[in-house]
């Protein structure tokens, strides 16, 4: 993947937090690729039901430093993230 201008690879979700939609799987998936990928961060966007449960799978992992939970953004909020993405989920 390209690297932004401050040499991380940003890994963007953007979506409900919902069973259907595997938010912890892209936790597992970040967490997998972290221990070869030292640039690698995660922002998540996006409410739900499994909010508690996504930040709980964080914590235990140590992926504080890595991963960031962005909550509901406006549109224009979301192209921004968008733009400076590397890769989406």
């Amino acid at each position: 993947p390209e690297r932004n201008f401050d040499g991380r690879i940003r890994v963007l979700m953007v979506g409900r937090l919902v069973r259907k939609k595997a938010p912890t799987k892209a936790i597992e998936v970040i967490r997998r690729a972290a221990s070869s990928v030292p640039q690698l961060r995660f922002e998540l966007v996006g409410d739900g039901p499994l909010r508690e449960t996504v930040l709980s799978e964080i914590a235990r992992h140590d992926l504080g430093d890595r991963v960031r939970m962005l909550g509901t953004l406006s549109h224009s909020e979301v192209l921004a993230r968008m733009r400076e993405a590397s890769l989406f989920l």
